[in-house]
């Protein structure tokens, strides 16, 4: 994912795999963006870390997950934008590009839309795979 990111043309500037990681890395970074796969590395989850971090920081989170369903219970944050795997190419950066169009205010959108071309755009991303 990290690859697939740098290709699309953002940074990635940082990947923890805790909740602990990922909350620290979050507010020390402040990243444009969160990708935040639900179950961490080390059995926490990656639900609640963006739950944490949405807390002090006004920045969008992607969900990524094998399991949708587990995610749309209504007993917890839900994701205004999920990626569910195996992912593709195309989804990720359609996805990536609208939360970072979506997110900004008016007049600081992209001039691109919401293709994810958004060249200076930083990324945040976590995963229990990283």
């Amino acid at each position: 994912l990290e690859n697939l990111v740098t290709e699309i043309g953002h940074s990635v500037v940082g990947i923890a795999s805790t909740r602990e990681e990922a909350v620290k890395l979050a507010r020390e970074q402040e990243p444009d963006l969160v990708l935040a796969d639900i179950q961490l590395a080390d059995g926490s989850s990656g639900v609640d870390a963006a739950a944490d971090i949405l807390r002090t920081l006004n920045i969008p989170v992607i969900f990524i997950t094998a399991f949708p369903e587990c995610l749309l219970t209504g007993e917890r944050l839900e994701p205004t934008y999920l990626i569910s795997k195996p992912f593709l190419r195309d989804t990720v950066k359609a996805t990536v590009g609208q939360a970072l169009f979506f997110h900004k205010p008016a007049g600081v959108r992209p001039a691109t839309g919401f293709d994810g071309e958004d060249r200076n755009a930083a990324t945040g991303h976590w995963s229990a795979t990283a």
